[in-house]
């Protein structure tokens, strides 16, 4: 347990988990660095680096494009989507599939939130054959607000026998990941890279000790 933080009190184990997608499961960080630096350059604009995209993380590109490409936003966006759609879907990360996989065995009802546009996300959730281990799989534009809004982690519980609370756990790589849960008043659970020692927050290394931690804590309970 020494890769994770964890908060001084274990809770119980989750009766659901909700994820992330982009970078969370899915390790897309130079696929959208790419598609994003092309969309960038056809409008005349100087591309960016890895660092200046982490710092724009889990923001939808609903919020992002009007703010760089004004009247050209909807343009912008196809034309980013288009590339992105070119390129190969990203990889899983190590342990992902392991993690889903345990937490289908162990009945913990699992989905994804994510701000990618919503076609886009089921098309690589089903690349990556993993469609019968989520419940449900929410994006862009399949609710009316994107996150950090608590509206599509609600989205993703409405057809389960869960309300949203503690025993929900949402699993994100970016502060908008952290904010969406809280906002729910769900658990926040960052993995990848720690965003806060908060003691309400709890930071994994990676998809293999966020098994580590939820197999614990479901022994835990056994005993």
């Amino acid at each position: 347990m020494s890769d994770a933080f964890l908060p001084h009190t274990f809770p119980p184990p989750p009766q659901a988990v909700i994820f992330d997608w982009d970078n969370t499961l899915a390790d897309s960080y130079s696929l959208l660095l790419q598609a994003f630096n092309k969309t960038l350059v056809h409008f005349g604009h100087e591309a960016i680096t890895r660092h200046e995209l982490l710092a724009a993380q889990g923001q939808s590109v609903s919020v992002i494009f009007p703010k760089l490409f004004g009247t050209q936003s909807a343009q912008a966006q196809r034309i980013f989507e288009k590339h992105l759609t070119q390129l190969h879907h990203p990889q899983p990360f190590a342990g992902a599939e392991a993690l889903l996989t345990m937490l289908k065995k162990n009945n913990i009802y699992t989905a994804v939130v994510s701000n990618k546009k919503g076609d886009l996300l089921r098309k690589e959730v089903a690349a990556f054959r993993w469609s019968s281990l989520f419940e449900s799989v929410v994006g862009s534009q399949d609710t009316p607000e994107d996150k950090p809004s608590p509206v599509p982690l609600f989205k993703a519980l409405e057809n389960s026998i869960h309300d949203p609370g503690h025993h929900v756990w949402f699993v994100g790589d970016s502060e908008v990941d952290m904010l969406c849960a809280h906002r729910a008043r769900c658990m926040p659970v960052s993995v990848h890279r720690p965003l806060s020692l908060s003691s309400e927050i709890f930071n994994a290394k990676d998809c293999f000790f966020l098994t580590k931690i939820i197999e614990y804590l479901l022994d835990n309970q056994k005993k």
